[in-house]
């Protein structure tokens, strides 16, 4: 049976170089791990569907679509609501415990080794289906904004983890510029 999460954790295992996926859903939770190749994917797929998506992307200039992105991203990032004392890169929250507080039953099955993620756009959502070799394991639906917060999220690791990643170098860029006050792409 397919988990229906509505929350995901990232944390980054150095002693296996991949990254641990906590998906949670109110009453469940399972963490896959991924490669640094299929991190990789995952970010170019949800960037190009992020350009294919957008209507501002597709009406800019080619040199410039990946500007405008960037301002998309920027402003996604402008209302995002990152955990304070975090141990992690980027104001990542520490996942939640096996027993957690929250009453949130943790799978006790081995972390599974993703094999493959689907990424798809449908009514302006981003969704992600993770498989593992026995089939989908898990899904998670997020808004367009919150798209970005998780690129941003898995970028932000990739750094941590000293991973070659120049093909999201336009997100460096973010610190080059200025988003004035209430200024929105449309």
């Amino acid at each position: 049976m397919t988990m229906l999460a509505t929350a995901i954790d990232v944390r980054f295992i150095p002693e296996e170089d991949r990254l641990a996926l906590t998906l949670r859903s109110d009453s469940e939770s399972t963490e896959l791990h991924i490669t640094r190749r299929m991190t990789r994917a995952v970010m170019a797929a949800m960037v190009e569907l992020l350009m294919r998506s957008s209507r501002e992307v597709v009406a800019a200039p080619g040199e410039n679509r990946t500007d405008v992105l960037l301002f998309e991203h920027m402003e996604a990032a402008a209302g995002w609501q990152r955990s304070e004392g975090s141990v992690h890169p980027g104001g990542l929250s520490t996942p939640a415990p096996t027993a957690g507080p929250d009453g949130v039953r943790q799978t006790a099955a081995p972390a599974e080794l993703l094999s493959k993620v689907d990424v798809t756009v449908e009514k302006g959502n981003m969704r992600l289906h993770f498989h593992d070799t026995a089939g989908i394991r898990a899904q998670i639906e997020l808004p367009r904004e919150k798209s970005h917060q998780f690129l941003s999220i898995l970028r932000d690791i990739s750094v941590f983890a000293q991973w070659d990643i120049k093909e999201l170098a336009w997100m460096d860029r973010r610190s080059q510029f200025v988003m004035p006050e209430g200024a929105r792409l449309s």
